[in-house]
């Protein structure tokens, strides 16, 4: 399926590593915050927490939750 122009007008690839997902399974964002399956059970509960949810998955956007965690340490939060 083609992108009409209008789509694609503020697209710039160079935003995105390429290299790196950008959603990320609990395990992954667990990983990659260095905390247990616990706290991140917790964070799901947040309501501003950057997750996609359906009945059988749970992605996490990665760059919306390191920008979360960003918010967090600034506040003074775990």
């Amino acid at each position: 399926m083609a992108r009409d122009v209008e789509d694609t007008a503020d697209y710039d690839a160079r935003e995105f590593d390429l290299g790196a997902p950008v959603l990320l399974t609990k395990d992954q964002a667990c990983a990659w915050a260095q905390v247990g399956r616990g706290k991140m059970a917790q964070w799901l509960t947040e309501p501003d927490f950057p997750a996609i949810k359906t009945p059988r998955h749970v992605r996490i956007h990665a760059k919306l939750f390191e920008q979360w965690l960003a918010n967090r340490a600034k506040e003074g939060l775990s």
